[in-house]
């Protein structure tokens, strides 16, 4: 049975058709039960049980946190030493960006402080601080697919509908991370969490396009994550909302019927507590370092590194997002245009207005990313940017596929649903069982042994690293290692600020007391020198430059 969410809780369409194959293969007792399960669901209970599944299924997959002792390098490495500013609650800005600076704020970061402090310092379940951070980062992916769940039932009143509306983006993210060589939803790099908020973010606004708030408060939840994570997101995010909001003033201009129903104060207090806890820290950065990161936005996109890409050429960087194979423009001309059909063309006048609003949105949200390709991105070969942008698709496929199991649904028995069900399970479960739904990323485990080794050529100083032109990925690790267990080391050069935080440059009585030490990445050819210390990787500390 369907029940619409438009009409009364309480009057549900039952649908009865013909016992077909499936029904051999089904037994009574199982379509009974899928038909009790359904009469029970309920937005918390959906919500609920949808969040935990995803946490577990990811949780089970990347049970590697309970044992391994990662040690960070890299970026995961700088975000670790901004999560010790959060631990401080000083932690006002984003993670950073390579063209010199923070993205606008910290709310990514702050759920991995959360994790390293609930499931490493007060509950150490973690074999480490950055396992710690792991599943919380996997616990926020889950609680985002649960609000996806819950969104689409509210809107459609399909248990099916919002069940696909997890299924079709988990198993579509699975097929993503084969060619990118992981999960998203199991990675901790940043591009990568930006892909499930900006799922939860279209799908909240084709809800809000219909004219109804209810889901204002997860609208203004996903669209402020995604500002914090990203500078370019506060641009795309206003456009993808500026077209939500117009489409029931269009309607209405059509139709001359009014379209917004009322927002309940509830509504309205939750949206606006919201949006308070996002914007304080951004508010006191300004209000302590103004015009802080905004004025170097101003002045990165009014440089010549911004954007300056050909139409043709932010096309393909677009649409490469959504196929890696040949002709790419046509897949999406393709899957865009039977979206719209299958949107336009769907029975239920209310679900109809939530699935055209979907497609509007998923369109804007794909020019918006063309528009950034165009006057944003600085080296538009960098295929990692736009990741976000591939949720389109999913989207666009959760359209199609719920306008045809409405197109067969005169003739499916509840038995044939069942084999549907157990069919998704399946391709959901082949997806968690590709290697790629495991985070890759191991550390260096020789970073400990490498600072040991700076430590007694220090004889307990100060170490202070000079980098030279350029901080390379394991340097970072070194400095987090160290502050975690209570050696002091630096960076020299105060630009370098920038990636590991004003922390960790030297002041001036690091300078008096300490070592300088030289860390740069010469060939691997090359043998180690006399004033070589210790190899981390690829990186040569030594007593000389």
């Amino acid at each position: 049975m369907v029940v619409n969410a438009d009409r009364s809780d309480a009057q549900v369409v039952t649908e009865e058709a013909p016992r077909g194959v499936a029904a051999a293969l089904v037994p009574e007792a199982a379509v009974a039960a899928l038909r009790r399960i359904r009469s029970r669901v309920t937005d918390t209970t959906l919500f609920a049980s949808v969040s935990l599944v995803v946490f577990l299924a990811l949780l089970v997959r990347n049970r590697w946190v309970f044992s391994r002792v990662v040690y960070e390098y890299g970026d995961e490495a700088l975000n670790s030493i901004q999560v010790r500013q959060g631990k401080a609650f000083e932690l006002l800005v984003g993670h950073y960006s390579r063209v010199g600076f923070h993205h606008p704020g910290p709310a990514f970061l702050y759920v991995q402080t959360l994790g390293e402090v609930l499931f490493y310092d007060l509950i150490p379940v973690a074999a480490a601080p950055f396992d710690a951070q792991q599943i919380t980062l996997l616990a926020l992916n889950a609680v985002i697919f649960g609000l996806i769940a819950r969104i689409v039932w509210r809107n459609t009143g399909s248990l099916a509908f919002a069940l696909m509306a997890v299924v079709i983006p988990v198993v579509y993210l699975g097929y993503r991370s084969t060619s990118i060589g992981v999960n998203p939803l199991a990675s901790t790099w940043m591009p990568y969490l930006f892909m499930a908020p900006t799922l939860l973010l279209l799908v909240s606004m084709a809800s809000i396009s219909t004219g109804r708030t209810r889901d204002l408060p997860t609208a203004v939840f996903a669209g402020l994550l995604l500002m914090h994570g990203h500078v370019s997101f506060i641009i795309i995010v206003s456009g993808i909302t500026a077209v939500a909001v117009a489409v029931p003033f269009v309607r209405r201009f059509r139709t001359k019927a009014p379209q917004w129903e009322r927002a309940p104060r509830r509504v309205v207090v939750i949206s606006a507590v919201i949006a308070a806890v996002f914007l304080l820290p951004i508010v006191v950065n300004l209000a302590l370092h103004w015009p802080g990161e905004f004025g170097k936005y101003l002045k990165y996109s009014t440089s010549s590194k911004a954007g300056g890409h050909s139409l043709g050429q932010s096309v393909m960087y677009t649409v490469d997002y959504w196929w890696h194979g040949d002709h790419p423009v046509y897949a999406l001309v393709v899957i865009a245009a039977a979206a719209v059909l299958c949107a336009v063309t769907f029975p239920d006048r209310a679900i109809r207005r939530y699935v055209v609003g979907a497609v509007i949105v998923g369109l804007a949200a794909t020019a918006m990313m063309l528009y950034y390709a165009i006057s944003g991105v600085d080296e538009i070969d960098q295929i990692y940017i736009g990741q976000w942008s591939s949720m389109v698709e999913p989207l666009m496929l959760w359209v199609i596929a719920a306008r045809v199991w409405v197109a067969v649904g005169t003739t499916r028995p509840a038995a044939t649903r069942i084999v549907a069900v157990v069919a998704s399970a399946a391709a959901v479960i082949a997806v968690l069982a590709l290697p790629q739904a495991v985070n890759p990323y191991k550390g260096f485990p020789q970073t400990p042994r490498v600072l040991a080794k700076l430590e007694k050529f220090s004889a307990d100083r100060p170490v202070l690293i000079d980098v030279g032109p350029d901080i390379g990925p394991n340097v970072p690790g070194i400095v987090l290692q160290a502050a975690r267990t209570g050696h002091r080391v630096c960076l020299l050069d105060p630009a370098q600020a920038l990636f590991v935080t004003t922390d960790f440059v030297c002041t001036a009585k690091d300078r008096e007391q300490g070592v300088t030490v030289y860390a740069r990445e010469p060939q691997n050819t090359e043998p180690s020198s006399p004033s070589t210390i210790g190899v981390l990787d690829v990186t040569r500390f030594s007593s000389s430059p």
